[in-house]
């Protein structure tokens, strides 16, 4: 067995897209509350977005394990990309056993929640914190941790202090 560090590769690439006018003046304004380039506030943006997104790269992660992802940006994914609850259903629970997958039922409330029936309109995300905290709740509220979906196996609830940790 060798010690050798994995090869990163820190090669950049440039990359061309559009992006609206607001969008603009927004990185436009944070470059320069920064001191920074608007090329280094769309790097940050991106990495941030990547690191939301990070649990997507597992192939195998899917159901349960997506909760917290839909919790935080679940509105956003299926607006952003116009999912309806058959596509929704397919990038969440593809792959999940069907006690780890995440009911039909909250999707469609997500769906729902977003753009009413059929599918939503795409890239209506806002900047505004407001709007935001009221999606966050939107989400919290369908995607807060089903307490009956979560057995307890730990024998803490028949045990107290069984499986978990009492500060003395």
């Amino acid at each position: 067995m060798t010690n050798e560090l994995p090869i990163v590769d820190d090669a950049t690439t440039a990359v061309s897209f559009r992006i609206r006018t607001t969008d603009l003046g927004f990185i436009k304004g944070l470059s320069q509350r920064f001191r920074g380039k608007q090329s280094d506030v769309l790097r940050f943006v991106v990495r941030l977005g990547l690191q939301q997104l990070a649990v997507l790269k597992d192939s195998q992660a899917s159901g349960e394990r997506l909760r917290p992802l839909l919790a935080e940006v679940g509105l956003d994914i299926v607006e952003h990309f116009e999912m309806n609850i058959s596509e929704l259903d397919r990038v969440i629970n593809g792959g999940a056993t069907p006690y780890s997958a995440i009911p039909r039922e909250q999707l469609a409330m997500l769906v729902a929640a977003c753009c009413g029936e059929g599918t939503c309109g795409a890239h209506r995300l806002s900047l505004d914190p407001k709007e935001g905290d009221a999606r966050r709740e939107v989400t919290s509220a369908i995607f807060a941790p089903d307490k009956s979906a979560q057995a307890d196996t730990s024998g803490a609830a028949a045990n107290p202090g069984v499986g978990s940790h009492v500060a003395g």
